[in-house]
């Protein structure tokens, strides 16, 4: 599969994919300065009685995710929309073969991101839409207080582990892996993956300054295209590279 990077020379960091043989990794805080400022737009917001009341047992580890998880992105053609909208005054667009292969054996999570203008950035409203039990449904719908029977069952629902896998889902499936429908456009490929682990199992895949070496994610630079030849080459200064004019 080949992937594609549109980095302007606005950019201060574009020559070090290059130079360096890494790509780094952006924190979501990073990425709410991009063109979807409402992309990670994640929140708290709930009716619910018994989510509400229990906020405290999901929450900080909700929040822990989004502080730990970063975020490759890539596009899976060389669009001439993407290139105006991010090298608009100048800039590289790197081509990549990915190896599959070596990217299945890491626990780097990756995907193409599908656009869904329904995207629910609510995690309670997106608990109560994937549970399967229905009483456990009807149940976190409630506004007004509940009794002790219906507070016991849901608490042991709490305790199955259900809930803390949802909440991880909503930011790996619906929050990291979904845009809205007018960034179509980008045809993106997501790597996402976290600074450090959470719990006792260790990452396969580590990051240093959330820098990666290409060849650990099964990344192979097979050309620059670009709208200033002269520039890369001095900069770059790999005569190895490929470096070729920007065409679509």
């Amino acid at each position: 599969m080949k992937l594609y990077k549109c980095v302007s020379f606005a950019s201060s960091y574009w020559p070090y994919i290059a130079q360096e043989r890494k790509i780094r990794f952006a924190t979501i805080d990073e990425l709410l300065s991009g063109n979807d400022k409402e992309e990670f737009n994640h929140r708290w917001q709930t009716k619910s009685r018994f989510l509400g009341e229990n906020a405290h047992f999901l929450k900080p580890r909700y929040e822990l995710l989004f502080s730990k998880t970063v975020i490759l992105s890539f596009g899976m053609s060389p669009n001439k929309k993407c290139w105006e909208v991010y090298c608009g005054k100048g800039g590289v667009r790197y081509e990549f073969e990915l190896s599959e292969e070596v990217l299945k054996e890491s626990d780097v999570s990756n995907r193409t991101v599908s656009y869904d203008d329904s995207k629910t950035f609510n995690l309670p409203d997106y608990l109560i839409r994937l549970e399967k039990n229905s009483d456990i449904k009807s149940l976190l719908k409630k506004e007004t207080e509940l009794s002790h029977l219906d507070k016991m069952q849901l608490l042991c629902w709490l305790n199955t582990g259900i809930p803390s896998e949802t909440t991880l889902n909503h930011v790996t499936d619906e929050i990291v892996f979904k845009k809205e429908c007018k960034y179509a456009f980008e045809d993106e490929f997501r790597l996402v993956h976290l600074t450090s682990p959470i719990g006792n199992d260790a990452l396969k895949v580590q990051l240093h300054e959330q820098k990666i070496d290409l060849s650990s994610l099964g990344l192979n630079l097979i050309n620059i295209s670009t709208s200033d030849i002269n520039e890369v080459r001095q900069r770059i200064g790999d005569p190895s590279i490929s470096v070729s004019e920007i065409s679509f």
